[in-house]
């Protein structure tokens, strides 16, 4: 397990978050479809089945890696290689043990199976692929997260 809670993975990582269009869905299932950019992406919702709207939503996009390579170009990519799977390319923003935030056009919050690598660092380029799901953490606007230590966020 990578995080605690979605209450502090929200906390720690809300950030990161960006702006889709979250478009219509099947009720009871944990995948939706949402607009980025150009881009038709389903993300696996972690945060419960209420929290989306149909429209504007703020998202933490979550997908996990088994590796990171160096690219051979540094154009960045968000590219949908099958359903909740993507490759990308972009520009680490920040780093830890298990997560580097990548700048890929959006914030991804990537979770490494593996410690991320060295060569992983602050604003080198990396490439991916992900595993299905992409997760998705829903962040309403109004919503205030708290927890024990932390200040309101």
């Amino acid at each position: 397990m990578l995080e605690e809670s979605v209450e502090n993975f929200i906390i720690r990582w809300k950030p990161y978050l960006t702006t889709v269009h979250v478009h219509s869905w099947v009720e009871g299932s944990p995948v939706f479809e949402c607009s980025i950019q150009d881009t038709i992406l389903h993300v696996f919702e972690r945060t419960g089945p209420y929290n989306k709207v149909v429209g504007k939503n703020n998202l933490i996009i979550n997908p996990t890696t088994k590796s990171f390579k160096e690219p051979s170009t540094t154009k960045k990519q968000l590219l949908i290689t099958e359903i909740s799977q993507i490759h990308v390319r972009g520009v680490v923003l920040h780093r830890e043990k298990y997560f580097c935030v990548v700048d890929a056009g959006i914030p991804l919050v990537v979770s490494s199976l593996d410690p991320v690598p060295d060569f992983v660092g602050n604003g080198e380029w990396v490439e991916f692929d992900s595993l299905k799901p992409v997760h998705a953490f829903v962040v309403p606007p109004e919503k205030t997260y708290t927890y024990e230590g932390a200040g309101e966020i």
